[in-house]
């Protein structure tokens, strides 16, 4: 029995014993913006996928997928920035210390294979973000992944770099092995989705109440001297560290926005093109009113950028992304 408060008094009520299929159902239909909800959806799709053995695949293109798809990410940003600062906490500092750090987690999770491998058998370009091309299946796994570390890394006060590395691959490891153990189907065998752009333009022309019969992945056009700050946001966004060098960023930006012939001349005095010399400018201007390193969107990182929190924020804002 359990007691319960109602205004100033207590009552008893029955304890309720639910099936695993009563808990699945209960998680499937709560809100999953709830820390717990999160955790236990996560759970029951890496655990079980769907009741009753049915595939654990998704449509992709459907508008439950997308909003699934969008939470989910969210949640995997949220928490692989808290995942990060316990791993700091156990010693894992600099730079590449982290990128070895992440790099096991995935090692553990895609059958001993490294991230270039895994974008190698998934058919994606060597930098692409592996994170906004995962279904929803495929980001629970990986959410699972991720709270679950660093609730090792905090709950056995692990010390040491060596530690938290191997921490970190026997949690994907066993993550793995679930999945196989229900489904049979590894995380690399899942579908694999649109970008994550995609999924927040169809949700955002939905919202908007305009029908969505086509899905146009063609770059968008913009004012480049007025816009391109705002798609730098976003490509640095797509970055679990929200760095980029400046060389990164030209050869991005063109997946997202069109560029004008004419920008892609390449200038007679130097070796750029008009269109990475404006690239260029965003960060020569910063002590420009109207620059957004000036304005405090994004920090100027020798050789790049790094986004900051109040970038992150216009990027969710602006773009519906991550709402």
């Amino acid at each position: 029995m359990s007691e319960v408060a109602t205004s100033a008094t207590k009552r008893s009520v029955p304890d309720i014993r639910l099936s695993r299929y009563a808990c699945h159902l209960v998680a499937k239909n709560s809100d999953i913006r709830k820390k717990g909800v999160a955790f236990a959806q996560g759970y029951f799709i890496v655990q079980v996928g769907a009741p009753h053995g049915t595939d654990v695949t998704h449509n992709v293109l459907s508008a439950e997928e997308d909003d699934r798809r969008i939470l989910i990410r969210n949640l995997v940003k949220k928490h692989n920035r808290q995942l990060v600062n316990a791993a700091k906490g156990a010693g894992v500092i600099n730079r590449d210390d982290l990128a070895l750090f992440e790099s096991n987690g995935y090692s553990g999770l895609y059958g001993n294979r490294t991230v270039a491998e895994i974008r190698q058998i998934r058919g994606l370009p060597q930098n692409a973000n592996l994170l906004d091309r995962m279904g929803s299946a495929e980001l629970a796994a990986n959410f699972f992944r991720v709270t679950q570390t660093e609730e090792k890394l905090r709950r056995e006060d692990l010390n040491g770099k060596r530690k938290a590395y191997q921490a970190h691959y026997e949690v994907g490891r066993q993550v793995r092995e679930a999945m196989l153990k229900i489904s049979g189907i590894p995380p690399e065998k899942l579908p694999l989705a649109s970008p994550i752009r995609s999924a927040a333009k169809r949700k955002a022309r939905k919202t908007d109440g305009t029908t969505d019969q086509t899905e146009d992945e063609s770059p968008q056009e913009i004012d480049l001297k007025a816009d391109l700050w705002k798609y730098a946001l976003l490509v640095m966004a797509t970055r679990d560290d929200g760095f980029i060098t400046t060389t990164e960023l030209i050869a991005e930006l063109p997946k997202y926005i069109a560029i004008p012939d004419e920008h892609g001349d390449v200038l007679r005095s130097r070796r750029d093109s008009k269109f990475s010399q404006i690239v260029r400018n965003l960060k020569s201007h910063r002590k420009s009113h109207t620059n957004f390193i000036f304005c405090g969107y994004a920090e100027n990182i020798p050789g790049g950028f790094l986004i900051t929190e109040r970038g992150r924020e216009f990027v969710q804002s602006y773009f519906l992304e991550y709402e």
